[in-house]
């Protein structure tokens, strides 16, 4: 999975507070993630994790709000990205 973030754009994504089914953030894979782009995207995970990889997290280049924090079983790779967690 590996959003790109248009230049010169905000995307929001927010989710629900709860789920029928067993989810585990607001943007999740069973694989590799990678957000990759010059923008900037918020996050509000109103339920669980904000964003969530079984495998590995990779965000490089933009701006990411966040709330709810990040979670990865293997890795998580910050470059050249600002994060921030409210």
């Amino acid at each position: 999975m590996i959003p790109q973030l248009q230049l010169h754009k905000v995307a929001i994504l927010e989710v629900g507070s709860s789920y029928t089914i067993d989810a585990k953030a607001s943007i999740f894979s069973n694989d590799d993630i990678e957000i990759k782009g010059s923008s900037r995207l918020d996050v509000v995970g109103n339920y669980k994790h904000g964003i969530c990889s079984d495998d590995d997290l990779v965000i490089e280049n933009g701006k990411v709000v966040i709330t709810d924090g990040l979670h990865a079983n293997d890795t998580i790779q910050v470059l050249s990205y600002v994060v921030k967690q409210v």
